[in-house]
């Protein structure tokens, strides 16, 4: 048995919110805004690793070791619907958001949440 220190807790419920449907939502509101934004970085990964997670965007964006929070953000700004049916071509560049982006637009949607409780 392996015992969950706090810090390993509150990681976890941070990241369930991230997943959270209207926090997904909110961020296909600034998809476009994303996109532009210069802070956004581009990654051209390489061949192998394209090869290898074909069919498997997710599994590409851990080897890139993009956050897991970011994974649903970084498939709707660079147009992917689902990431099981990415294929080669659609990764050969991804844009990847800058993360205090990402907190920003976070901590604008809990506070936006929290007052419509």
């Amino acid at each position: 048995m392996t015992a969950v220190t706090l810090r390993q807790q509150l990681s976890e419920v941070a990241t369930s919110l991230y997943n959270d449907p209207s926090y997904m939502t909110f961020i296909d509101d600034h998809v476009e805004q994303l996109r532009r934004d210069p802070q956004t970085a581009t990654t051209v990964p390489e061949p192998a690793a394209l090869l290898k997670y074909q069919c498997d965007f997710y599994g590409l964006l851990g080897h890139l070791q993009v956050p897991s929070y970011l994974h649903y953000t970084v498939m709707k700004i660079n147009g992917i619907t689902s990431p099981t049916t990415v294929q080669e071509a659609d990764m050969s560049k991804i844009l990847i958001p800058d993360v205090n982006r990402i907190k920003m637009l976070f901590n604008l949607w809990k506070a936006h949440h929290k007052t419509r409780k």
